[in-house]
């Protein structure tokens, strides 16, 4: 569960088919992405994309479109990408909150949450995951882990302001990035 320090209240947010701990000590529960609704509770409707990760990596890559295989393929055989997974978060959380508070005043889309990353830390279900090239991160992706599901919570990269063949190396590097997490997140189980 993730505890979140609110004005006046403790929020617990308990994420997916994750039980509510007994000793909770929050004022107020959000259930988040559960498969089944909480009796007597508000529901919010949320569509959102689900891969199984348990399935063969040819199934897995099949699901892609030609487009993307070939994509991912070419990042991964000619652009020099390596893939960064951070352990203690903690100590990157300002870095990679900046990177995301710049993405989204570029796109024009509400900054990340500032305390959530850090929640997330503390309850250990927070992963950082990064495709750099030449020591340069192009590409950050903060990921919700919780049981044997994660969540991609937030992707940033900074790139309009680049030219044409660098804003196509990070957008090849961001499907680069995706493919290497569910290949880390299916290893793990």
């Amino acid at each position: 569960m993730i505890r979140l320090e609110g004005r006046g209240a403790v929020y617990g947010e308990v994420w997916f088919d994750e039980e509510l701990p007994r000793d909770a000590g929050v004022d107020i529960v959000l259930y988040r992405q559960r498969k089944t609704p909480v009796p007597r509770s508000r529901v919010t409707p949320f569509l959102t994309m689900v891969t199984d990760l348990s399935v063969a990596e040819a199934a897995l890559v099949e699901q892609f479109g030609k487009d993307c295989r070939y994509k991912v393929r070419r990042a991964h055989a000619r652009d020099g990408l390596r893939m960064g997974r951070v352990a203690g978060a903690r100590e990157r959380l300002e870095d990679v909150r900046a990177v995301f508070a710049a993405f989204a005043r570029r796109k024009g889309v509400a900054p990340c949450d500032a305390k959530w990353p850090a929640a997330a830390c503390d309850a250990g279900q927070l992963a950082l995951m990064s495709a750099s090239r030449g020591g340069e991160t192009l590409v950050w992706h903060a990921y919700l882990i919780s049981g044997d599901t994660t969540w991609l919570e937030y992707t940033a990269s900074c790139f309009r302001d680049r030219d044409n063949a660098t804003r196509a190396l990070v957008r090849r590097a961001n499907r680069w990035l995706h493919w290497q997490a569910m290949l880390h997140f299916r290893r793990m189980g």
